[in-house]
């Protein structure tokens, strides 16, 4: 199953019945239909996953589900664990969607490697309000560091989280400038 850029379904599968044989790439857009799918017994895949991991996951679970074919009847590899990251994104998306422009501004920053005095000075804030974001931004997603929220915003696929604005490059040991 493959979604339209609107999130519509691309393609339906036949209601009730058995999916055993079935793997299907979904995002957090078609979480429902996912959900339904996986207890019919279909694989399910994150599409937001980098292509290349998703390519190796969508391979194996196909050979495991032709194998299967010719043997006895198996539950397909992983199709709960795959489920339940899935919901997890979406619930980091939910956190996501809590946070403030401000706090966007200042998550965007850190994802682009910036120090809270970098954020302060582009944001025209004071870097007591930048480090204010930056803990009610590690709250709202229920991290404990700013690696984790950079890692959440990833995981969001979303290009909102990248930096925009020049590159900075350094000869090695230079001051950035």
């Amino acid at each position: 199953m493959i979604e339209d850029d609107d999130a519509t379904l691309a393609r339906q599968l036949p209601s009730g019945g058995a999916l055993d044989h079935v793997v299907c790439v979904g995002s957090i857009s078609s979480i429902a239909t996912l959900a339904e799918l996986t207890a019919r017994g279909a694989t399910v895949f994150n599409q937001a996953a980098p292509i290349l991991v998703l390519l190796e996951l969508v391979q194996t679970a196909l050979l495991a589900l032709s194998r299967s074919q010719n043997s006895s009847p198996q539950s397909p590899p992983g199709g709960d664990l795959r489920l339940g990251e899935l919901l997890e994104r979406r619930k980091e998306a939910q956190r996501l969607a809590l946070l403030t422009p401000a706090e966007i501004d200042t998550l965007r920053g850190i994802v682009g490697g910036l120090t809270a005095t970098e954020i302060a000075n582009q944001s025209h804030h004071s870097v007591h309000t930048v480090r204010s974001h930056i803990k009610a931004i590690l709250s709202k997603l229920e991290v404990r560091t700013q690696v984790s929220a950079v890692a959440v915003a990833h995981r969001s696929a979303s290009y909102r989280w990248m930096r925009t604005g020049p590159a900075r490059f350094t000869n090695f040991g230079d001051e950035a400038g």
